[in-house]
């Protein structure tokens, strides 16, 4: 696994290589208390792969000012399960300029 430091305080968190990144015309997203949510579209190409190459499960680690968040992601159930907090919640792919109720 890959790290990233910072020298100043010692902080690490994982990082990943990512190459030419394409979704294929989809948008991942995931459902709030209170409507739909895009992933980043670094992550949606990293569950869009994930889709391609038949994988069942993935994880993604989503960093905010706060916080280092690390999701399961279950692509046979199209849900993302919280590691830390065991919160879940429902996943959905669409086509890009589709409909926003429509998954593919």
């Amino acid at each position: 696994i890959m790290v990233q430091r910072n020298m100043r305080t010692g902080f690490c968190r994982p990082v990943r290589r990512v190459g030419a990144l394409s979704t294929s015309g989809e948008c991942w997203e995931w459902q709030s208390d209170t409507s739909w949510e895009a992933f980043a579209p670094t992550d949606s190409a990293h569950l869009s792969a994930a889709m391609r190459a038949g994988r069942a499960l993935t994880t993604l680690h989503i960093c905010t000012s706060a916080h280092l968040w690390e999701y399961r992601i279950d692509l046979q159930q199209m849900a993302q399960a919280n590691a830390r907090t065991g919160k879940l919640r429902t996943i959905r792919r669409r086509a890009l300029g589709g409909p926003s109720t429509g998954s593919i």
